[in-house]
């Protein structure tokens, strides 16, 4: 099915798995565009987003959402950074780890700002999150835009199913990894650090121990699976305090909350570091347990 073109959130939003219909873009959505902008090199090699979309329609997948960076120069937007999330074909309801299952993240860019890049993204059934596996073997996936780069889509596809084959099975493990309090604590802490780098950690407080707060009872497992995903969330949604701990006879300022995380760049770089952490919590864990 070729991609209409229609009106499309521009928020990064994936779709429940039952939607059976592709999303369509903006007719002035950088997804759309046909050739690159007129800053770019001699020797820049246009690769381009929609012919890949629609080839991955034919063969099956959902075009599930788009998300593109906002200009303030209209005039770059034709050409900016974007992101393109898909589901494999047949909705993989025989492949849902947990209620978690695959989704193809497509990143490209226009102005040379770019490679176009693919990465392994994970949509969780119960919340609606969406997740990015940083250590993904479709993570070294990307066509560099230059004359004399070679690049294979078909290798791309089959190495999409390897790469959750391995990632499912991270999943089933994090299940089974409880997470003491410190532990938890430890990696919400890393987590709050990660997303706000720029509060010093003496002024976190105990800011951190709000990720932690389950919104559902199936969260509420100390397995580092559920930590995860519940961490993962409160991030992304915001809504917290960031408000630094005060000295006696002062007042807080409540009004210091974090706002949604909004953006394809700052929302990749948050999901993948996260992994990353929650791939170091693994690590510690394991390494307590055997130091006990």
């Amino acid at each position: 099915m070729k991609v209409m073109l229609e009106k499309v959130e521009k928020e990064c939003k994936i779709e429940p798995m039952n939607n059976s219909e592709n999303v369509s873009f903006n007719y002035d959505s950088p997804v759309l565009a046909s050739e690159p902008a007129n800053t770019v090199s001699g020797d820049y090699k246009f690769l381009s987003t929609i012919d890949t979309v629609n080839r991955l329609n034919d063969e099956g997948w959902r075009t599930m959402s788009v998300q593109h960076i906002n200009k303030r120069d209209k005039s770059k937007l034709a050409h900016s950074k974007h992101r393109v999330i898909l589901a494999p074909p047949g909705d993989l309801t025989d492949s849902i780890v947990g209620g978690t299952s695959p989704r193809l993240i497509i990143q490209n860019a226009h102005d040379g700002s770019s490679a176009l890049r693919f990465m392994l993204g994970l949509f969780r059934m119960i919340c609606s999150n969406g997740m990015i596996v940083s250590t993904s073997m479709l993570e070294a996936m990307r066509m560099i835009h230059k004359q004399s780069h070679g690049g294979s889509m078909d290798e791309l596809l089959n190495r999409f199913g390897e790469s959750w084959n391995r990632t499912s099975s991270t999943i089933d493990k994090w299940k089974n990894i409880e997470l003491s309090t410190s532990e938890a604590n430890a990696f919400a802490l890393n987590a709050f650090q990660l997303r706000h780098p720029s509060i010093a950690k003496d002024n976190i407080g105990n800011n951190h121990q709000q990720l932690l707060k389950t919104s559902r009872t199936e969260d509420e497992s100390p397995s580092l699976w559920h930590r995860f995903n519940t961490v993962q969330e409160r991030l992304t949604l915001g809504g917290y305090s960031i408000a630094g701990p005060v000295a006696d006879g002062e007042v807080l300022n409540r009004r210091q909350g974090a706002r949604a995380l909004r953006g394809a760049v700052a929302d990749t770089r948050m999901n993948r570091g996260l992994w990353d952490l929650a791939l170091q919590a693994e690590t510690d864990n394991l390494m307590g347990h055997r130091l006990n």
